[in-house]
């Protein structure tokens, strides 16, 4: 729930972003119409361009990223995949521009370029690449801190593995130790045998039921 109420966020931010750049830049071109309906045809055009963006980065986080980081498929492979499906895109964003957004949002209003013209590609080459790169640098990012993560917690769970493995050597010879010390003190008919027999015990007691956990008190 949480991750996703970050990716929401993170496309809302960008959108305001991405809308308030579109409405500056075709606010001088449309000096005859009232700033709220320049508003809303940039805010149509922001969320039509906003669908091909969402199918780049996506592919990047769910497909791209996820073979580089498992390693199983060649990366030029994988770099292959990115190159085509980053085109896509961009001839599907300047085929929403150039047949719906230019014609039908903005009327006809400013000038409509055509569909492969190089300086068009160019724009939205840069604008896809920003958005990809910075989706891509924090999924990377995401990806470091996780295997962090994983790394601390493997350690933690070799320590505490290693700990179980000394005290199951120890507590048989501590046990053998202390049966014998018993036997003499018995074999000496001791007045101590019925008091090391109780807190032999109680520390088999301590040992089998307390002191699993992951802090013990100084006094117990």
């Amino acid at each position: 729930m949480k991750r996703l109420f970050l990716h929401i966020a993170f496309w809302v931010l960008y959108t305001l972003q991405d809308l308030l750049m579109s409405f500056t830049w075709v606010r001088p071109s449309l000096t005859n119409i009232p700033d709220s309906r320049i508003l809303e045809m940039a805010t149509v055009s922001t969320l039509v361009t906003l669908i091909p963006k969402l199918l780049l980065s996506y592919f990047l986080l769910l497909v791209s990223i996820q073979k580089i980081v498992a390693g199983k498929v060649a990366l030029y492979r994988t770099i292959l995949e990115i190159i085509v499906v980053f085109a896509i895109c961009v001839v599907i964003s300047r085929a929403i521009s150039r047949y719906y957004i230019f014609p039908y949002v903005y009327e006809g209003l400013l000038g409509n370029s055509p569909l492969l013209e190089i300086r068009s590609l160019l724009v939205v080459t840069m604008d896809f690449g920003f958005i990809a790169g910075l989706a891509a640098s924090i999924k990377f990012v995401r990806v470091q801190l996780a295997g962090k993560e994983k790394e601390k917690s493997l350690v933690k769970e070799k320590l505490e593995a290693e700990l179980k493995f000394l005290r199951n050597q120890t507590n048989p010879h501590f046990l053998m130790n202390t049966l014998n010390n018993i036997y003499a003190l018995a074999r000496k008919k001791s007045d101590d045998t019925a008091e090391v027999v109780m807190k032999l015990s109680e520390l088999l007691r301590f040992m089998l039921y307390e002191s699993d956990g992951s802090f013990i008190s100084l006094a117990d």
